[in-house]
């Protein structure tokens, strides 16, 4: 048998599909912005509530018991943006 070889993640790589991708920026404590999907010409494009979408996921997967929030999640926050995490659990 021949010798083992692992791979190596390589660092993430951008794609465009699109040269009119848009970005939608926003920061740790903001909520998720609602975005329109891009279809074919012609097509109507829906909104896209993505927040709404991972909502349902986390209460339908029960993650509140898979994933433990009391440690500080990889890549780390920042301790005053961990801090304001804890708070929300708190809350």
């Amino acid at each position: 048998m021949g010798a083992s070889h692992f791979c190596r993640p390589h660092p993430p790589t951008p794609v465009c599909f699109s040269c009119d991708a848009e970005l939608y920026p926003f920061k740790l404590r903001e909520p998720i912005p609602q975005f329109l999907l891009p279809l074919q010409s012609g097509d109507e494009e829906p909104v896209v509530d993505l927040a709404g979408v991972l909502g349902q996921v986390y209460q339908e997967a029960a993650l509140d018991f898979a994933i433990d929030y009391s440690a500080q999640p990889v890549p780390t926050l920042r301790e005053r943006d961990f801090q304001w995490v804890q708070s929300l659990r708190e809350a």
